[in-house]
């Protein structure tokens, strides 16, 4: 029989071109640049960037354009989300100054067959899985970095806040369920269940297979990850883009990893999944097209970078913890697929959405020349009177 692993070889595809169900507030939707403070201004509480974070979808994103030389930190919300944001950010990032954009799309963008197509998810599909926190997170600064030698960049961490406890809650039982059952020294193959049942057959006294197996080995390091993952409340972070390079680009998402099982064992980190263009593209093939808020067959699959779509987790995550430690009805146990977002503590959502290092070449900081558009009104002063 085929045994339960942590890990898999078996190259993943990623799910989001699959996926067809989404949600959106994208009628009032606006968008605000950051300008980063310099190095001397600290985050106060980096790990408070979870409260910016409510029911409503907030989008962080990053947009570069190599002919300008313009790179941009942008957040997109309906209106009444996005000052609330701004004063959250302010309490985080004291001297933190924002811009008020006229459009919600980066310059130079549009669906080119040139396009390449990325999203994130966990490599070993352990989706319950907490985040290290402990290191310092530099993954914006380090995207910052890389996409610069790329023609056109647009990078999306699009998130939310959900309540997964009972899907969670679902996944403790199955796996004592399943522990209880490799403890058993009565193991009958499928065959033999189904004659037991029809003839009564006695099954003979035997270990489960995975008795000693990797499961077994590791339950009590599963359950205290699923336990830490119930602790606080939870979002749900889709982090996706569109790039054009004649390069390929493969940027650190791998820097986010697990925290261990037990014994120093990490089975998961963030990995970049590609994609074809083809599956944004096509607008008049039914297979391209989604729902959206329960309205069907309205938009195209490029329209969730636009109108800031997010997938509706309760079925995805509902299936994965159903699939989990589950077998096939011809033998051996369901794939674990990615899902097409992460599963985050509110506390976890830093390590992916934070200003980068202010020396980041092409990056605006407070200290620059032209002053924003917009400033709050606490920071508004009299320059004096025009003579």
């Amino acid at each position: 029989m085929k045994y339960w692993r942590l890990t898999t070889n078996k190259k993943q595809h990623s799910q989001l071109p699959k996926t067809r169900e989404f949600s959106g507030n994208f009628e009032n939707l606006t968008a605000v640049e950051l300008i980063t403070p310099t190095n001397s201004e600290k985050a106060k509480n980096l790990v408070e960037m979870g409260n910016i974070s409510s029911d409503s979808i907030v989008c962080f994103e990053i947009w570069w354009n190599r002919a300008k030389s313009d790179l941009k930190l942008v957040i997109i919300s309906d209106r009444q989300e996005i000052e609330r944001i701004k004063n959250q950010l302010q309490l985080i990032y004291p001297n933190i100054r924002f811009r008020q954009l006229d459009s919600l799309v980066p310059e130079g963008q549009s669906p080119s067959a040139k396009d390449k197509i990325f999203d994130v998810s966990l490599r070993h599909a352990q989706f319950f899985t907490p985040f290290d926190i402990q290191n310092n997170p530099n993954l914006i600064t380090d995207i910052c970095s890389m996409i610069q030698q790329t023609e056109f960049v647009w990078i999306q961490f699009v998130f939310c806040r959900v309540n997964l406890i009972d899907q969670l809650n679902s996944l403790t039982s199955r796996l004592a369920h399943f522990y209880k059952e490799t403890q058993s020294d009565y193991y009958g193959s499928t065959t033999e269940m189904i004659l037991n049942n029809l003839v009564g057959n006695q099954i003979k006294k035997r270990a489960h297979p995975a008795k000693n197996g990797e499961f077994a080995n590791n339950y009590s390091g599963l359950q205290k990850l699923l336990e830490i993952k119930k602790q606080s409340p939870q979002a749900i972070l889709q982090v996706r883009g569109l790039y054009r390079s004649n390069i390929p680009l493969q940027l650190p998402f791998h820097l986010i990893d697990s925290m261990p099982i037990g014994n120093g064992l990490k089975i998961d980190y963030c990995q970049q999944y590609d994609f074809d263009v083809k599956h944004l593209k096509n607008y008049e093939k039914k297979k391209n097209l989604i729902t959206c808020n329960d309205v069907k067959n309205i938009f195209a699959r490029y329209d969730i970078f636009p109108r800031r779509l997010l997938c509706l987790p309760h079925k995805h995550v509902k299936h994965a913890v159903s699939h989990y430690v589950s077998k096939k009805w011809f033998g051996g146990y369901h794939t674990r697929k990615p899902l097409p977002f992460l599963i985050l503590n509110l506390n976890e959502l830093s390590l992916f959405v934070h200003l980068p290092n202010s020396a980041i070449s092409n990056l605006k900081t407070t200290r620059i020349q032209s002053l924003p558009q917009h400033l709050p009104d606490k920071d508004v002063f009299s320059l004096g009177d025009a003579i």
